[in-house]
């Protein structure tokens, strides 16, 4: 931003956007409105600059980085106001992401229909699969691939690329099954606050070699020469988002141990946090405890780590979820009992925690 006022930065952004736009017109989808996209983008820099943190760090972002990211999504048909789209400063860099409301634009997704709208003949360089695997518990079945089947056989391509998170194995199966050339690719952008300000500069991929090198082939046109990606086989890369997802449900659950720990000893969390992140061994990611939900729960840890945990009969991850779910137990026994309307959450989180031995004790007791 360095000397200009906050108007002259806009106009600045502003001006280089609609130059870019106008050179690449030709490349704009069907029924592009240029000023109206480019109005959404200068609403959105000045929210940006109004929160303290990101007007700092847009301080530290060059203004061509700021058009490309948005031309990404001029390219796209996305429009960043309306959140089908996001630009965050990172590292000196604008960085573009997708929402989920945004792949289903690209998609032409059909929600009544639950389908994608695919045009006919269309057939795919890469398919990218991006479907729900969820737990069937009655059952039996931890992690459904029928939706990953039904996409594959329901799209002509010459590589697809599993997103989705599948029990180890799945993508050599379906690939000796189906005869097409399928490989692995673990998704790492999760739904929580916990991952949302980090920035992935790496891609694994699992399976025959020569496609996933055509794969990288592909995505370098997409990221920067920073950018690591990785060969493995298929079953190590499936496996890798298990391990991941099983080491974050493990951390969130000792920083609510140590939360509870700290309300006992009348130690301060947060600052008690910021110190352990200090050291450089230690991820700030996770770390955080929510003071009204003091454990994970998310889409993807509720998922896959009991799916390995009982798979594999892993003692320590079943600890780790009995730890968990005892900790909702406690939280539910103390808002129905105790807790007064109107009482600090801090109150509630300092009895859950002294009070959770207590309590697991009378829920064992018959």
């Amino acid at each position: 931003m360095g000397q200009m006022t906050a108007d002259q930065y806009l106009d600045q952004i502003q001006n280089q956007l609609m130059k870019t736009l106008t050179e690449k017109k030709d490349a704009m989808p069907p029924g592009f409105n240029q000023q109206r996209f480019a109005l959404n983008c200068i609403t959105v820099i000045r929210d940006m600059m109004k929160d303290y943190k990101k007007r700092e760090q847009l301080q530290t972002v060059d203004i061509n980085s700021i058009v490309l990211c948005m031309i990404k999504g001029a390219y796209l048909g996305l429009d960043f106001l309306n959140g089908e789209c996001y630009a965050i400063p990172y590292k000196g860099e604008m960085t573009f992401q997708t929402d989920y409301k945004g792949e289903i634009k690209v998609c032409k997704y059909k929600p009544e229909e639950n389908k994608i709208e695919v045009p006919y003949g269309v057939r795919y360089d890469i398919a990218f699969i991006c479907v729900d695997t969820p737990i069937r518990k009655e059952e039996r079945v931890l992690c459904d691939t029928s939706e990953v089947k039904n996409a594959i056989m329901e799209n002509e391509a010459e590589i697809y690329v599993i997103k989705s998170t599948v029990s180890p194995g799945t993508t050599e199966q379906l690939r000796v099954k189906t005869g097409k050339r399928i490989i692995f690719s673990p998704e790492y952008y999760g739904g929580t606050q916990h991952c949302n300000n980090f920035r992935f500069d790496f891609t694994i991929l699992g399976g025959e070699r020569k496609a996933c090198i055509e794969v990288i082939q592909a995505l370098q046109h997409v990221y920067d020469a920073r950018h690591q990606f990785r060969i493995t086989d298929s079953r190590t890369a499936e496996l890798t988002k298990y391990m991941e997802n099983s080491f974050l449900a493990t951390k969130v659950s000792f920083c609510q141990q140590f939360y509870f720990i700290a309300s006992e000893m009348d130690v301060d969390y947060e600052e008690l946090r910021e110190l352990f992140v200090l050291d450089p061994r230690v991820n700030p990611s996770h770390t955080f405890v929510d003071r009204l939900h003091p454990y994970w729960s998310s889409h993807c840890l509720d998922k896959d780590v009991p799916a390995i945990a009982d798979t594999y009969e892993a003692s320590l991850l079943q600890e780790i979820i009995k730890f968990n779910e005892n900790t909702k137990k406690c939280l539910g026994i103390i808002r129905k009992a105790e807790i007064p309307e109107g009482i600090k959450n801090d109150m509630l989180m300092y009895q859950a925690g002294v009070r959770r031995k207590e309590i697991l004790k009378d829920l064992e007791t018959p």
